[in-house]
């Protein structure tokens, strides 16, 4: 039997999700929900139970790790998409990044602010409910919520015109249902191999303290997006059974506390991510920055250091790649 308890004690005043009970292996429910497995990059495969319901469709990937669940009718219109952590989640990240999705559309919201509720506890599911104050909008509520188990993510958006709440109970019941069926290499049971212990390289960590220190530049860089600024991409540090790399990603996004991009090469030692995969991140696993404005490459902390111990003619000709001549 698996319950569904928030562990918030005000129940939000229309959409009731405490105290929802499910038993998957109960004669009844067997009848209701049938098994669907599908496969991630880097995460494997993953069991959700799903309602039997024809309006439910496995829809293509859009930046996940793989194929989304769907669900489009007049009532009712969701997606669920998985994705990877490059480290644990927090509460507070997982709530700021709620409050950042939703927080533009509350001028348009009965609501003046994001309430974000917790269900469960060992893989909490957090969502949050705006309504529309329009009457003739198509559907009254706006949900989205993130699920989390290990280092997988599920991120979820819910438009409904259920005054019950029991449209967002099943897509809930979904998340908290599914099951994990490979054990990454980089969570207990996979995998494991040992380390050689590496020296501190203390220009490398005062390189990347500084990167850290000065990323408020980098995102009100971004935000503006002026014509003579380009490629911004973040460094990250990735850790698994292998060992830790750091990698860079581009297209980079920032959601509240949560941060999400593109891994942009082939990682040398780790495999815990891919090429062209989609991760997201918390801001102490950034380790650098960079952007181009004007022809020049503005951050590089890290590479800077690494140049530095280059040979001078190969210093002076990285140089003039990156227009710091």
């Amino acid at each position: 039997m698996r319950q569904i308890v928030s562990s918030n004690s005000a129940a939000h005043p229309v959409l009731v999700l405490a105290c929802v009970l499910l038993s998957i292996a109960s004669p009844s429910s067997a009848q209701q929900y049938e098994e669907k497995v599908l496969s991630y990059v880097n995460v494997g495969r993953i069991k959700f139970h799903l309602p039997k319901d024809p309006d439910y469709f496995i829809a293509s990937p859009e930046f996940s790790n793989g194929p989304r669940i769907r669900k489009q009718t007049a009532d009712e219109d969701f997606r669920i998409g998985v994705y990877q952590s490059l480290s644990q989640i927090e509460s507070a990240d997982a709530k700021q990044f709620l409050v950042s999705e939703l927080e533009p559309f509350l001028s348009r919201a009965i609501e003046t602010r994001v309430d974000v509720k917790t269900l469960g506890t060992v893989n909490p599911v957090f969502l949050a409910t705006i309504r529309d104050k329009n009457a003739k909008g198509p559907y009254k509520y706006m949900t989205r919520g993130i699920g989390i188990k290990e280092d997988v993510l599920f991120l979820f958006g819910h438009l409904s015109n259920d005054d019950s709440g029991q449209m967002l109970n099943r897509l809930v019941t979904i998340i908290q249902t599914a099951e994990l069926l490979d054990s990454s290499p980089n969570q207990p049971g996979g995998e494991q191999r040992s380390n050689p212990v590496l020296p501190v390289d203390t220009e490398l960590l005062a390189a990347e303290e500084e990167a850290r220190n000065r990323l408020g530049e980098f995102f009100r860089v971004m935000a503006t997006r002026q014509p003579n600024t380009s490629k911004f991409q973040l460094q990250v540090r990735v850790s698994d059974n292998n060992g830790f790399e750091r990698i860079w990603i581009d297209i980079p996004g920032r959601f509240g506390g949560l941060f999400s991009g593109i891994v942009i090469a082939r990682p040398d030692l780790v495999t815990k991510v891919r090429q062209n995969q989609h991760v997201f991140f918390r801001r102490s696993d950034i380790t650098d920055w960079a952007y181009t404005e004007n022809n020049k490459v503005v951050g590089y902390f890290s590479k800077r250091v690494l140049i530095s111990r280059l040979p001078k003619d190969e210093q002076d000709r990285a140089k003039g790649q990156y227009g710091w001549e």
